[in-house]
């Protein structure tokens, strides 16, 4: 426990790093794009959505709170520029976003681990941010009922192996690629 705040006292200096701020401007970036123009809707309820993977990049590389601020940014954004295929503006969605990063960071951050933290990682974030907040506020947001919403968002776990290997790849790749700069 003592670690886990550590970690996250840690990522919030990240912060006062130009790096890691321009870093995770860029990654914000690329989200926006991929929310934006690579969201594929399944039902009015349920999308498929790739910021993820920049979310993911920001966690492993700085922590779970520069990963929460990219992951909010990207929904403020993408809602900014398309609001119809990102489904409008809402701060409930923002803060399911901001969560999907922090849990991301939470999980990915100063690990050697990558593999078995990112299915961990891609199982926890389906379970909390998917299936929990995101009904919860999309219940409280539309007064949908919760169980439908909920059966409905089971049709994402479908994609958590596709996520996690695709978090996997990307993360090992990039870990290489900076072991490789810094020699």
């Amino acid at each position: 426990m003592r670690n886990m705040f550590y970690l996250i006292a840690d990522s919030a200096k990240q912060l006062k790093n130009p790096k890691a701020l321009v870093t995770t401007a860029l990654m914000t970036a690329f989200g926006v794009v991929l929310h934006s123009f690579g969201t594929i809707p399944i039902s009015n309820d349920l999308m498929i959505k790739w910021a993820f993977l920049p979310m993911a990049v920001v966690g492993m590389l700085y922590g779970a709170v520069p990963a929460a601020i990219c992951g909010g940014l990207i929904d403020v954004i993408s809602t900014l520029i398309m609001p119809k295929a990102s489904g409008g503006f809402f701060f409930g969605i923002t803060l399911c976003m901001m969560a999907s990063g922090f849990l991301y960071g939470l999980f990915l951050y100063k690990t050697e681990k990558i593999t078995s933290r990112a299915i961990i990682s891609t199982a926890v974030n389906f379970i909390v941010v998917t299936m929990l907040l995101t009904t919860a506020v999309l219940t409280l947001s539309y007064g949908s009922p919760f169980v439908p919403l909920l059966v409905t968002r089971l049709v994402k776990a479908a994609l958590l192996p596709l996520e996690a290997v695709l978090i996997i790849v990307i993360l090992k790749a990039l870990k290489k690629l900076l072991k490789n700069i810094r020699r």
